[in-house]
């Protein structure tokens, strides 16, 4: 496996093996458009590309992510893998002679295309229409049954080919040698040349079917298992005994897995605690205001609106002297203000005004807001209405120096 990715619903890249891809969007590839706009129950497979991003040629395949409690997309889940890896136990394969090939294709559209490189036309195009000639084979291949027979080949060469249809993945298998290699030794004697003829196509034929069944086999157990992966199952893993290319690709998707699903159930406990605390602010019987660090208002709750009379459109993006009814001294503003750019947190009182025009008073506490590297990112405003108070406190002090009745 080259990377495991995690994309969003807006292409963006969430979580990553490779962290240089954190943040990209990739909501203009091939392989994440044919993904999140259709509900698929298999994955889709790209073509062998070289992504300048990976640094290596790969084959990306992915599947629909969806939430734990349902059927709902939330987003991709994209897996690279060496496009090297496939090509190796597909053309280097023993007992294919030296002129035998295998081929894996697919459908694309009204095209065919094949997953894997054409061992005699290396600089072709892996993408042919499906009523062209050299997408023959792969026809055959692609109509859901197996078989073998002898034709020409996309050279142009007479060859002895077996076909398999792989259903779980809407692929084909397509195994060939030249005839020529396959009845070398029989050329002198054409009585036993036509009976060697049928027992070797038999044995072709057998022997691509199965050696197909062992190629597909595990390629469609890790397929399997990152469906499951994908559709919530966080615990899904694949068996890992074979000691070959691809038990190593088991046990990097068994660790990746182990580690996205550390990443993906840290994420929903911070999902959770950031839903407790928007509805503590939403529902706290005291204003709460954000800024930014130039004072623009970024958010409101509701006691801000039901005290001021200022809805939440009309706050958002204004600065907090809105409220300003110049009745506090202009040096409190500037303490305050020198105070939390400095970092340290504030508490004072205002004496503001309402949209109505009607003056209040409220205690504040106000404070900054920093990022990981102790950068202010924002400040915070936490005030309560103290105006009745004020009122009595003031309604008392009269009381014990004037007299009611002289004043």
């Amino acid at each position: 496996i080259v990377a495991i990715e995690v994309v969003d619903m807006n292409g963006k890249v969430v979580a990553s093996t490779n962290e240089t891809m954190i943040g990209k969007d990739v909501s203009g590839q091939e392989i994440y458009k044919r993904t999140i706009h259709a509900a698929y129950n298999n994955p889709y497979v790209s073509q062998p590309h070289h992504f300048t991003y990976l640094n290596a040629k790969s084959i990306g395949i992915s599947a629909p992510l969806t939430s734990r409690r349902g059927s709902e997309t939330i987003g991709v889940l994209i897996n690279y893998y060496y496009a090297a890896v496939l090509s190796a136990f597909v053309t280097n394969s023993p007992g294919m002679g030296e002129s035998g090939e295998m081929l894996l294709v697919r459908r694309d559209g009204d095209n065919i295309e094949f997953l894997t490189p054409l061992r005699y036309a290396p600089g072709d195009s892996l993408t042919v229409p499906m009523d062209s000639a050299d997408a023959g084979l792969a026809r055959l291949a692609l109509e859901g049954v197996n078989g073998a027979l002898i034709t020409t080949d996309y050279r142009g060469v007479c060859a002895i080919v077996a076909y398999q249809y792989i259903p779980s993945m809407d692929w084909g298998l397509i195994v060939k040698i030249d005839k020529s290699e396959a009845f070398v030794l029989l050329k002198t004697l054409k009585i036993t040349a036509l009976i060697l003829s049928v027992v070797s196509a038999a044995v072709v034929t057998c022997g691509g079917i199965i050696f197909a069944a062992s190629v597909s086999m595990p390629i469609r157990r890790l397929t399997d298992v990152t469906l499951v992966f994908a559709g919530g199952d966080l615990k899904a893993r694949t068996e890992t005994t074979r000691r070959d290319e691809i038990g190593d690709l088991a046990k990097s998707f068994n660790t990746m897995a182990c580690e996205l699903e550390k990443e993906i159930t840290w994420r929903e406990r911070r999902e959770t605690e950031l839903l407790k605390l928007s509805l503590v602010v939403e529902q706290s019987p005291n204003v709460v205001l954000i800024t930014d660090v130039q004072g623009n208002i970024e958010y409101v709750n509701p006691r801000f609106t039901l005290i001021t009379g200022y809805t939440r459109e009309e706050a958002i993006g204004k600065n907090p002297r809105i409220l300003k009814s110049g009745k506090t001294p202009p040096e409190v503003y500037k303490r305050l203000w020198w105070t939390i750019t400095s970092g340290v947190e504030w508490r004072g009182e205002f004496c503001n005004k309402k949209k109505n025009g009607e003056l209040y008073w409220e205690s504040a506490f106000i404070s900054s807001i920093k990022n990981a590297e102790g950068d202010i990112t924002h400040f915070i405003a936490i005030a309560e209405d103290i105006t009745r108070r004020r009122h009595d406190e003031e309604r008392i002090r009269n009381l014990a120096y004037y007299d009611t009745l002289t004043d």
